[in-house]
């Protein structure tokens, strides 16, 4: 009896062992202090997170879409894994328009988080590109014993090279140990929208995060063809000059309003009087349920064209606010676009115009209608549900969002 009762013990304890064996975490996640040579890298939602507290109204990004893990050879149940393991994260999609200031705002294209589970360091050599269309991106350092670090990438596109329309293009990108063990090695396939094209939200889980202040790339101020506006609308204006924000008459906040609407104003009439901008009807691909990118024609295109939606011409009218030493504004609710701007240099008070106006009326129904689109984001509460936002193109050059052109 005794012998039986022995026996069924051993018999327990055995299956016991077996089963804690094999469910044992063999991997430890230690997020050590980096130094110079190790860096880690914030997805874009972290990134923008102090861009956020310089401009309240613009709304935070997410980068994650696109997720491929890789795991070491399988231990025995008596052994801890030796060899690193990768898991990578990417972007789906790449806006070429902006891509390559992403560096200034600390997002990275993709990250390569290396866990090294054993007992000592580990040299990692990451390669990354996308061929046909960017540099390549090498990153080499050390990674500790049992920590896990991330290296963010952000190859570099060559401008050149960007297709005129959508392309699906490969990513290519290996990750090798000690220069020789490759630990993974993958090349999967990725959407590389034209330079035009803005992409105006990307997918976080399941919620559309928006992107619509790199719109301020298309607001382009320093191109001839605004310049050649500029020169034309001092015709239009009271005194024969562009001056911007450069009045010395001006004292209160009423003679600076006008001051600043005369300027516009003088844009408006150049380009429906000179230029015979026409409107095209369209929305933009900005709300709820909406497609999240759509092309943008760049002023020059605009001018050339004679035509413009209702984003065209708000971001050829930002243009020219801001090549005359204005603040502009660009107003973006669901399905729509209208231009707004800063009746001083230290005031907070503005004034809107919507801009699809120009073939049909006069300035002053196009302010009016403005500032009466802009009353309504406010009663529905639009703006505060950060379904309308208010982009600032000033403040976004402080924090590095630059003219494309």
């Amino acid at each position: 009896m005794k012998k039986k009762l022995l026996a069924s013990l051993f018999t327990i304890a055995f299956i016991l062992f077996f089963i804690l064996a094999f469910s044992t975490v063999y991997s430890v996640t230690i997020k050590p202090t980096l130094n110079s040579t190790v860096s880690e890298k914030g997805n874009i939602s972290q990134a923008l997170t102090a861009t956020s507290r310089i401009l309240p109204n613009v709304s935070k990004t997410i980068k994650l879409t696109q997720t491929t893990s890789v795991k070491g050879k399988t231990p025995l149940p008596t052994q801890k894994p030796t060899e690193p393991d990768v898991n990578v994260s990417y972007m789906g999609s790449i806006m070429s328009a902006v891509y390559n200031e992403f560096p200034d705002f600390n997002i990275t294209f993709a990250d390569f988080e290396v866990t090294n589970p054993g007992k000592s360091p580990v040299k990692i050599t990451i390669e990354s590109e996308i061929p046909g269309y960017s540099e390549l991106a090498v990153t080499t350092a050390i990674v500790p014993a049992n920590t896990t670090v991330v290296f963010g990438q952000t190859p570099l596109l060559v401008m050149s090279k960007i297709p005129a329309t959508l392309k699906t293009v490969s990513f290519h990108y290996r990750v090798t140990a000690d220069g020789k063990n490759v630990i993974d090695e993958q090349t999967p396939l990725l959407k590389l929208f034209a330079k035009d094209t803005m992409v105006w939200s990307v997918i976080d889980g399941d919620k559309k995060v928006s992107q619509s202040q790199f719109i301020a790339a298309w607001v382009t101020p320093h191109i001839q063809g605004i310049q050649d506006l500029l020169r034309i609308a001092a015709e239009y204006s009271p005194d024969h000059s562009i001056t911007g924000y450069m009045c010395s008459d001006c004292i209160t906040e009423e003679e600076w309003r006008n001051s600043s609407n005369n300027q516009v104003k003088a844009i408006y009439d150049a380009l429906k009087n000179e230029y015979k901008i026409t409107y095209i009807s369209s929305t933009i691909a900005f709300g709820p349920g909406s497609n999240a990118y759509q092309r943008v024609h760049l002023p020059e295109q605009t001018l050339m064209d004679s035509s413009a939606n209702c984003i065209d011409g708000t971001v050829l009218f930002a243009s020219a606010i801001e090549a005359m030493g204005m603040n502009p504004l660009i107003v973006i609710i669901p399905g729509h676009a209208f231009v707004g701007w800063k009746i001083s240099p230290n005031s907070e008070e503005m004034e809107f115009l919507e801009t699809t106006m120009i073939d049909t009326n006069s300035f002053e129904d196009a302010l009016q209608r403005g500032a009466k689109e802009y009353q309504g984001e406010i009663d529905n509460g639009n703006f505060e549900t950060n379904m309308s936002e208010i982009i600032d193109i000033s403040e976004l050059r402080k924090v590095g969002i630059t003219p494309m052109e």
